[in-house]
């Protein structure tokens, strides 16, 4: 562990704040931190290495768990493995990296699988790139194996998370810089009730990953915005927290307590890969809920329903 931390002050808030580098494995692109309260563990996703790494903070160590085709994003599933979506399946894992099973998936005219969020009821929605700003979009997989293809021609599809009375889904529009809200009830996101929650002005950048504190705050990563943006549930900026990296992926609350935010970022412009991609942040008075199990059974095949 670097014994070295930042401590930034944000002047309107007056939240003191510490970003601590983490020591780690070089990444190019470090996404989707996830954590396991189980385990006491952190994971995270190399994307185009097709990499899984782990970090425990009790002891400062980090290590490579898995290697294998890219991984776009994953979950922990009830059953103890993990689920990773990948560019043409969905693959389950052990811990130690074994794959136990692969069902095949076409992304009808997608690149891969990008950013992934498992649901209440255990089933996931899972975002993909396209391989142009007309495709892409949200797919919707259930544990009875169903998959419900939610709407396509978004280009890159990212962070995703819920409010924390359950009743909002937030989905992450990179390609036009905007974070959208959709009612969530009895499983299901009302699609056509969507509301534009924040649209991001050019000086932010990129929205990227995101996730949800106790409170219902969203924070928004910023791709080549050198930030993470705390924003509230009716759309207003509160805050931004500046960060040592131009390529802030995503962020998760993790830790004993679930008040430690780690964020994950990818080397910038002319860079092959960086370390550290990990940073841990301590926000004064800020916790998140632990985010939800999956529940994807790998003997069920997966059917896409319209």
């Amino acid at each position: 562990m670097l014994e070295t931390a930042l401590y930034l002050r944000d002047v309107e808030f007056r939240n003191m704040t510490s970003v601590t580098p983490i020591p780690s494995a070089p990444c190019r692109l470090a996404e989707g931190p996830l954590w396991h309260p189980g385990q006491g563990k952190l994971y995270w996703t190399d994307i185009p290495e097709g990499k899984i790494y782990s970090y425990t903070p009790a002891s400062g160590e980090s290590a490579c768990c898995h290697s294998g085709e890219q991984v776009g994003g994953f979950t922990f599933n009830q059953d103890g493995t993990m689920v990773l979506f990948r560019v043409k399946d969905v693959c389950w894992i052990d811990f130690a990296g074994k794959i136990l099973a692969v069902q095949p998936f076409d992304l009808r005219g997608s690149h891969r699988f990008n950013d992934v969020s498992a649901a209440p009821d255990g089933s996931v929605f899972a975002g993909t790139i396209g391989h142009t700003k007309e495709s892409g979009g949200l797919y919707h997989f259930k544990p009875d194996g169903i998959v419900r293809h939610l709407f396509a021609g978004t280009g890159c599809a990212n962070g995703m998370g819920f409010s924390p009375d359950l009743a909002t889904f937030y989905w992450t529009c990179s390609t036009t810089s905007k974070i959208f809200a959709y009612p969530y009830k009895n499983g299901e996101i009302d699609v056509p009730a969507c509301r534009i929650l924040y649209d991001a002005p050019a000086d932010e950048k990129t929205p990227d990953g995101m996730t949800v504190d106790r409170d219902g705050a969203i924070w928004s990563a910023r791709w080549d915005g050198f930030q993470i943006v705390k924003i509230s549930p009716s759309g207003k900026k509160l805050e931004s927290i500046s960060l040592p990296r131009a390529r802030i992926t995503s962020a998760c609350f993790g830790g004993p307590k679930l008040d430690r935010l780690y964020v994950t970022a990818a080397a910038g412009e002319g860079e092959e890969k960086v370390s550290p991609c990990l940073y841990e942040l301590k926000i004064e008075g800020v916790s998140g809920p632990q985010e939800f199990f999956s529940q994807l059974d790998p003997a069920r095949p997966l059917r896409i329903v319209e």
